[in-house]
């Protein structure tokens, strides 16, 4: 069966832990954790969700807003940690879990894909995955059970796009 090519989107994660929190009052008010947002996210792979009609990917590529570095640099682990780049949020908020697995295949794939367009790729083994990846994602996938890799953001718009046209193979 060949796989079908799932959508790339932009997604903004709200601030921090957010959508973690019982905020009702404060900053957080509108995007807490009974908040419309938290629900659009929660409902993506449901039947009125917005990626229903995709289908649950094999694995899922997160281009980090919060990770930067001179050339593409991917997690290749395949037991992540969680990396709380976050400061000032409540106790609560750094212990929360979600036990995503990595894909090796995906590092591959990225690696074929950027080969493609003469871009190298650096392999990081130590960084776990940032708020940005996984609050979002443990909404939509409480259950980790769709592997995840994470790539980084180049400095320059010429890298940026380069690395863009690589991973859609253009």
């Amino acid at each position: 069966m060949q796989a079908s090519r799932q959508p790339a989107l932009f997604v903004s994660h709200g601030g921090g832990p957010c959508f973690f929190m019982d905020d009702t009052r404060g900053p957080f008010r509108d995007m807490n954790k009974d908040s419309d947002t938290a629900q659009w996210f929660r409902d993506w792979f449901s039947a009125g969700g917005a990626l229903k009609a995709y289908g649950k990917p094999s694995a899922i590529l997160v281009i980090s807003a919060h990770w930067e570095e001179d050339v593409p640099t991917i997690i290749d682990r395949e037991d992540h940690e969680l990396y709380y780049d976050y400061y000032g949020f409540p106790d609560a908020t750094y212990e929360l879990e979600w036990p995503a697995k990595g894909s090796p295949p995906l590092v591959s794939r990225v690696e074929e894909l950027l080969e493609t367009h003469e871009l190298p790729l650096k392999k990081e083994k130590k960084r776990g995955l940032d708020h940005g990846v996984f609050i979002p994602l443990k909404l939509a996938l409480p259950d980790a059970d769709v592997p995840v890799q994470t790539l980084t953001l180049t400095p320059t718009l010429t890298q940026s796009l380069t690395l863009t046209r690589a991973l859609t193979r253009r």
